[in-house]
């Protein structure tokens, strides 16, 4: 059962988490001086806003002032490695066909994203998101909040949803979206489910979703 649908953007409806972590690990050799891997962006950054982020992996020495800095150059090094793609950088397999059946249902959904305001206004322009969403109810990472559970609980807000239905691939933002007592479908990317977690179903797009949420909604309709 759900009322609403709630879509984290980064490495689930854009599969761009490479470019994120060569963006982060090229912060961390300028800034910190040590090589990020792959493997310690996922299991330990993923998912997080990048306050967060720099605030940890700067060990805690730097100033809000100092670690925004950081942040729109890291984000500034991410928006040149998108727009430089090739093949152009599109959205999840499935994703657009699902934002038209949602339009259709009168579902209400819209983007949770740990991107900052200058990303958003990127991917907006650059996915012609406009069609699909309303940029004003886009959540994303104002520097306000600590964590995703809090900006999910903001946009359930909202979006007035009760009983929200998020779709995630980190860790992190599956824990996120459970704690809030939202229902899971997990983006398969980078990371890898652990057994522990309950989720409605893991896919690696989204081709297939609009079958898999039309018996739900006709059980909310019941």
């Amino acid at each position: 059962m759900f009322d609403g649908v709630l879509f984290d953007f980064n490495g689930t409806l854009l599969q761009d988490t490479p470019y994120h972590i060569k963006a982060f690990a090229r912060i961390a050799r300028e800034s910190f001086h040590y090589d990020m891997s792959a493997e310690e962006f996922t299991s330990v950054y993923a998912g997080l806003p990048n306050q967060e982020i720099l605030r940890r992996m700067s060990g805690d020495t730097l100033s809000y002032e100092e670690r925004e800095v950081l942040s729109l150059r890291k984000e500034a090094y991410y928006r040149e490695m998108v727009r430089e793609a090739v093949p152009r950088a599109r959205l999840t397999g499935g994703a657009e066909e699902l934002f038209d059946w949602l339009q259709k249902q009168n579902i209400p959904y819209t983007i949770v994203s740990a991107s900052i305001r200058e990303n958003i206004d990127f991917f907006v322009e650059w996915f012609s998101l406009r069609q699909w969403f309303d940029p004003a109810r886009i959540i994303y990472d104002t520097g306000e909040y600590v964590s995703k559970k809090e900006m999910y609980r903001k946009a359930a807000e909202v979006m007035n949803m009760k009983h929200p239905l998020v779709f995630e691939d980190s860790l992190s933002g599956v824990s996120s979206a459970l704690e809030i007592g939202a229902s899971v479908i997990f983006i398969e990317g980078t990371a890898k489910l652990p057994p522990e977690y309950t989720v409605l179903a893991s896919r690696r797009d989204m081709s297939d979703c609009i079958s898999l949420l039309q018996p739900l909604l006709r059980t909310n309709r019941q």
